[in-house]
């Protein structure tokens, strides 16, 4: 046993909390600047094919993200131990997302091994797992959002007005799709960090300063981890022979609907990862068209130049024909996204789904987010917004809400005005002056309709 006359002492001479606060910052993510440096600069390495991945690369990475952030002022005994790592491939299509992971090195001498076993940093490294493919999912929409509103914007400014017409419809749709898209990934993270990590590591920290000697601060961070696991929706399971929380008919319930919930959010941040491949698809084509255009122009400049005409009648008819190839494509373009939304709205309905209402009460604010997804208007909100709403609109990030708040909010962001609806105690409803009806999900789906539908017309009225 570890419960002697000085494990009080080894159990504060450890400097565990520093540790402990390491692992919540950089391998539970809660330390933001430094991970979407890490992001920004080891992007180009990750988004190579995953046995190309260098290590070496990963960890320069690693160390400019903490030098460019504020973790470069954290003791250099956390930072230190600090190893980008690579897992091994589980298929060919994978890359360097997939398979990258932080590592916290602990020397098996290192008496912090007491604490934190190789089982609880394992439970670590799989609780990174989920937290990185959501930031992932975040960065590749705002790439989406940039690519659309910045990049095709700017060179859409030479295309004809034709292919502008076809490229601006079917951006618009896209662009209500990522929004639905990153108010689901935006919303789960928020829940991930906040209701999660957050409030779990609350009771942790309680519960080891309520420590009396070793054998509790470890079994406070086994249960620690268990709680983790079980309110990220991974595992149902203890951590190093804990006892479970339930009957075993319920753990093993818990774990059938935790491993369906995992293959549908793996599909969900699929359908992510293919609206980007859209939206690169969709800059190809205007890139292509840019060049061609601009190239023409120089041509027809020169002919000007020269007193004659700068465009001939063969010039001007292919340029016509392949201003009506280009909005057919972008026709077809359209369509996929359809389908893409369908695909995502049906997986995000069995997510919800699949939620087990009874595996702890945070459960009801994450239904409570992703319901308020579709929110009818801001009094309907109001209801969603009593039991811990809130969301990110699309300008940035919407006060959210708590559990424990006495008075909940519900923020929305419409036509880039925010809205706000407070509800108290009592369930009225407080509205500002400004405030404005959100679309339900049938008007939104009939927004979407009528953006196809005026879309086919444009090209069907360009191609006749």
């Amino acid at each position: 046993p570890t419960s002697t006359p000085g494990s009080n002492e080894r159990k504060n001479g450890f400097h565990w909390k520093l540790h402990a606060e390491a692992l919540r910052r950089y391998l539970l993510l809660g330390q933001g600047d430094f991970t979407a440096a890490l992001m920004e600069l080891a992007q180009k390495e990750l988004d190579k094919p995953a046995t190309s991945v260098s290590e070496v690369q990963l960890t320069h990475a690693l160390r400019q993200a903490v030098s460019g952030s504020s973790a470069r002022f954290d003791d250099e005994r956390v930072t230190d131990r600090l190893r980008a790592r690579r897992a091994r491939a589980a298929g060919s299509r994978e890359v360097g997302w997939d398979v990258f992971w932080i590592q916290y090195a602990l020397p098996p001498s290192d008496p912090l091994g007491v604490i934190f076993t190789p089982e609880a940093m394992a439970a670590y490294q799989q609780l990174f797992v989920r937290l990185w493919q959501l930031k992932r999912a975040e960065h590749q929409l705002g790439g989406c959002w940039h690519a659309a509103n910045c990049r095709i914007q700017r060179q859409l400014t030479v295309a004809g007005r034709r292919i502008r017409a076809a490229a601006n419809a079917t951006l618009q749709l896209l662009l209500l799709i990522r929004a639905e898209m990153h108010h689901f990934v935006s919303n789960l993270q928020d829940y991930m960090q906040f209701e999660v990590i957050g409030r779990t590591w609350d009771e942790f920290a309680e519960e080891a300063a309520e420590a009396e000697d070793l054998d509790q601060l470890i079994a406070a961070h086994h249960k620690h981890l268990a709680l983790l696991r079980r309110r990220a929706l991974i595992s149902a399971g203890a951590i190093a022979g804990e006892g479970a929380e339930g009957t075993l008919e319920e753990e093993e319930e818990l774990s059938t609907a935790f491993q369906a919930l995992s293959r549908v959010l793996t599909r969900l941040l699929g359908h992510v990862h293919q609206l980007c491949l859209k939206v690169d698809r969709i800059e190809e084509m205007i890139s292509g068209e840019e060049r061609q255009t601009l190239s023409s122009r120089v041509v027809a400049s020169n002919r000007t130049k020269l007193g004659g005409w700068g465009y001939t009648e063969e010039e001007q008819r292919k340029e016509a024909e392949r201003a009506a190839a280009l909005s057919i494509h972008f026709q077809g373009v359209a369509q996929e996204l359809v389908a893409l939304r369908q695909m995502f709205k049906r997986d995000e309905a069995a997510f919800t789904e699949l939620l087990p209402e009874k595996a702890h009460e945070e459960i009801r604010f994450l239904l409570a987010r992703l319901t308020l997804s579709d929110g009818s208007s801001a009094a309907q909100g109001s209801a969603a917004a009593m039991t811990g709403g809130g969301e990110r609109g699309g300008g940035g990030l919407i006060p959210r809400t708590s559990s424990s708040d006495v008075n909940k909010i519900n923020n929305n962001n419409v036509n880039g005005n925010f809205v706000m609806a407070a509800t108290s105690g009592a369930g009225t409803v407080a509205a500002g002056p400004n405030v404005q009806p959100v679309m339900s999900l049938q008007q939104q789906q009939q927004q979407l309709q009528q953006l196809l539908q005026r879309h086919q017309a444009k090209a069907a009225q360009m191609n006749g």
